[in-house]
């Protein structure tokens, strides 16, 4: 097991059961980026079940700058 991904994981996961999170998603989130974001999300699985852990950090970092900007032009 992976218990700082795991710790990382359960962080993550208590934000986003806030309201607030989800009235900033509600407001932010356009079906474009919702797609992209998805898409995302498989792109950094597909990499971590392929074990392949450079591909799996640079897709994490391009969908945290992604999220990073959509968040700012809240």
């Amino acid at each position: 097991r992976n218990t700082l991904f795991l710790a990382v994981f359960e962080a993550v996961s208590a934000v986003r059961r806030e309201a607030a999170w989800a009235r900033m998603r509600e407001s932010s989130h356009s079906d474009r980026l919702i797609n992209d974001l998805s898409a995302q999300h498989r792109e950094i699985v597909d990499a971590i079940e392929q074990r392949d852990p450079k591909r799996a950090e640079d897709a994490m970092r391009r969908h945290l700058v992604q999220v990073e900007q959509a968040l700012k032009q809240i």
